[in-house]
């Protein structure tokens, strides 16, 4: 999932008023939170690092002791284990926030909307793409055929004349 379109993708309301995306890859987590007007992410820390951006409103962001109003275009960074709380503040607010490693939490929410792809229709899958490649093999093969037989007709086309 090297492209993501944020809109193809179910939002979770993990606290009231909050909505959240959070694709992810093999070590690093996006998360698009929307949040409504006064909207609050309690008090609480994680083990995860995790940056962000503000993107639309403004967020009272409280990072260990400190507190402070957050405009659009200002990012910040919250080391693990430190506890921040968000509130959204004189309107609604976007945030785009990026976890390292992946919240575990998260992605086990996130996976529910995903269907799971069993392993027989993987190997389907494998086996149609094996199918595939043998016949672009085949009909590079004919083709080399071909243009050695028409090399050779022209060879003995030469040989004739001469």
């Amino acid at each position: 999932m090297p492209f993501i379109n944020i809109q193809e993708i179910e939002p979770l309301e993990v606290v009231p008023g909050c909505r959240m995306r959070t694709p992810f890859g093999e070590n690093l987590m996006l998360s698009y939170l929307e949040m409504d007007e006064g909207a609050v992410v309690p008090l609480h820390d994680h083990p995860h690092e995790q940056g962000g951006i503000l993107l639309e409103g403004r967020v009272e962001l409280t990072i260990g002791d400190e507190v402070r109003v957050c405009e659009v275009g200002e990012m910040f960074l919250i080391p693990p284990n430190v506890p921040h709380k968000a509130v959204a503040v004189g309107g609604p607010a976007r945030v785009l926030d990026v976890f390292s490693p992946i919240r575990e939490d998260y992605a086990e929410l996130y996976n529910k909307y995903i269907p799971e792809v069993d392993q027989a229709d993987q190997a389907d899958q494998a086996d149609q793409a094996d199918q595939a490649d043998q016949a672009d093999q085949a009909d590079q093969a004919d083709q080399a055929d071909q243009a050695d037989q028409a090399d050779q007709a022209d060879q003995a086309d030469q040989a004739d004349q001469a």
